[in-house]
């Protein structure tokens, strides 16, 4: 399955990484999955530890692929 086909796809994973631009979740598969901020939350955050923590499990959809290929999800789409 190509990685655009899988846009709208919901998948599951853990926090593995934080920084002031989003997260990175990864998959049980082994697949690392980019959240920006804007997508992390409804409301402003300055930084994705106002609601996510390292070896936090949650589930995101897939909403398209960066520039470098990685994939890229939200959470908000998942609480919407």
């Amino acid at each position: 399955m190509a990685k655009n086909d899988i846009v709208g796809t919901r998948i599951e994973g853990h926090v593995f990484e934080l920084d002031e631009t989003g997260a990175w979740i990864r998959t049980g598969s082994g697949t690392a999955v980019w959240i920006p901020l804007a997508e992390i939350a409804w409301f402003e955050i300055e930084h994705p530890a106002q609601k996510l923590q390292e070896g936090d499990s949650l589930a995101v959809t897939i909403i398209g692929t960066r520039e470098d290929g990685s994939l890229e999800g939200s959470i908000r789409q998942i609480e919407s």
